[in-house]
């Protein structure tokens, strides 16, 4: 396999854009991400390199790798992975991680071989024929009061707060001057929902937008209105949204596997499993 860096983001996009739509649904987050930055070059502050891995002149691999360290990617098989992995090594030397579909994220980690902490994330997804429209449009369906609405700029500092939190919670390697520019942006994008009982009680972002998909994520209830419904209604309601409003075919999201009554109310929303995911992080050597 030959590793092709590319100079930009809409130069990859141009080249692999195929590839990753053969699956987009299980490509979202890598997909979603080049889209965005192809769309605003600008709009990232951290360094960003571009990778394809070809074989006989086809694609077998994309990478995004995130200032030296984090590599977001997509193999076709076990082989490709494997084969980006020495790659890797051979032109980087050393990463933080990677972030990758499970059968893709173990070759490319024994090929490389370097070893470390290992969180396993569960993709779900969810269709428009799955019949949500009925149920989210329903007013019968609503286990809790209040209302979906959009977040603007006077709930920043709430939003802000909780968004520390769920970084905190969530054991995410997010910088505070990045968990800032993440509420600003999607604010400002209008990619922010809450749910408002009285008081905004929870919210949920969205991005990864592609051409038939989009990924719900960030979802937070506060803690002192947890368990009354209010995060399944908001899923819900921003589902709906996607899935009219947005013109989406279907949803996606990610959660973690030991979390099972988070997973149990995604499923009861409809969503199912794509697939299974690794977070590697890396020990350094």
């Amino acid at each position: 396999m030959e590793l092709i860096e590319y100079s930009s983001a809409q130069a990859l996009h141009q080249r692999c854009r195929d590839f990753l739509m053969e699956d987009e649904g299980a490509n979202n987050l890598l997909l979603g991400s080049l889209i965005t930055l192809a769309r605003n070059p600008g709009g990232r502050k951290a360094k960003i390199s571009y990778y394809a891995g070809e074989s006989a002149g086809r694609i077998t691999t994309v990478a995004l790798n995130v200032s030296g360290k984090r590599l977001l990617f997509a193999a076709q098989d076990q082989v490709a992975a494997s084969a980006l992995g020495e790659q890797i090594k051979k032109h980087l030397g050393t990463i933080d991680g990677i972030f990758a579909r499970a059968f893709a994220a173990e070759s490319f980690c024994q090929s490389f071989g370097t070893k470390g902490r290992v969180s396993r994330q569960l993709g779900l997804g969810l269709s428009e024929s799955h019949g949500l429209h009925a149920q989210a449009s329903s007013s019968s369906s609503s286990s809790a009061p209040g209302i979906c609405r959009l977040a603007v700029k006077r709930d920043s500092n709430w939003i802000l707060n909780w968004s520390r939190q769920f970084v905190s919670e969530n054991r995410i390697e997010e910088s505070e001057q990045e968990t800032k520019d993440s509420v600003r942006q999607t604010i400002t994008n209008r990619q922010l929902f809450i749910w408002e009982d009285r008081v905004p009680v929870a919210m949920a972002f969205y991005g990864g937008v592609t051409p038939n998909w989009a990924r719900v994520h960030t979802v937070y209830t506060d803690p002192q209105a947890r368990n009354r419904g209010y995060g399944k209604n908001l899923v819900r309601a921003v589902t709906y949204r996607l899935l009219t409003q947005a013109s989406r075919r279907s949803c996606f999201l990610f959660v973690e596997p030991e979390n099972t009554a988070a997973v149990r109310l995604y499923q009861s929303l409809g969503y199912s499993r794509i697939d299974d995911y690794l977070d590697c992080h890396f020990e350094a050597v």
